[in-house]
């Protein structure tokens, strides 16, 4: 698992909101300290991301 897994770090997220509303809604919290940047998770996010769409695109 990568250590910028976001489930790692990150509480649920609502369905309603995609990973990068969440993030940076999270981010924005006064109170989260975790020693990695939002834009380092939300860069792990994008790629897996883009991975997923990849594998889809091909099957």
């Amino acid at each position: 698992m990568s250590s910028t897994d976001p489930d790692d770090y990150l509480p649920e997220r609502p369905r309603e909101l995609s990973w990068e509303q969440w993030l940076e809604r999270w981010h924005s919290s006064p109170s989260i300290d975790i020693g990695i940047s939002a834009a380092e998770v939300i860069a792990e996010v994008r790629r897996e991301r883009d991975e997923e769409l990849a594998r889809r695109s091909s099957l």
